[in-house]
C-alpha cells in the first residue's frame, strides 16, 4: 500500500490543545460519516453545541470531551 494511502490515527492529546475542530475532525473522532454528522449536528438530539460560521460549522474541543 502507498504511503498516501494509509490513514493516520487520530492524536487525541493533539486535538486537546487546539481550541476548536471543524465537521471533517469531528467525524473522524465519532467515526461517522460527514453526511450523517451534518444531519446529526441540524438535528433536535446533538448533545454539543456547534456554532456556524459562515459556511463552516465548528465545535469546542473542550465541551465535546467533556461530553464523552
Amino acid at each position: 500500500m502507498e504511503d498516501n494511502m494509509v490513514k493516520k490515527a487520530i492524536d487525541i492529546d493533539e486535538l486537546r490543545r487546539k481550541p476548536f475542530m471543524d465537521v471533517k475532525t469531528l467525524s473522524e473522532v465519532m467515526g461517522m460519516g460527514m453526511t450523517y454528522l451534518y444531519d446529526y449536528i441540524k438535528g433536535q438530539n446533538c448533545q454539543f453545541n456547534v456554532v456556524k460560521m459562515g459556511k463552516r460549522y465548528i465545535n469546542s474541543y473542550k465541551q465535546f470531551f467533556q461530553l464523552v
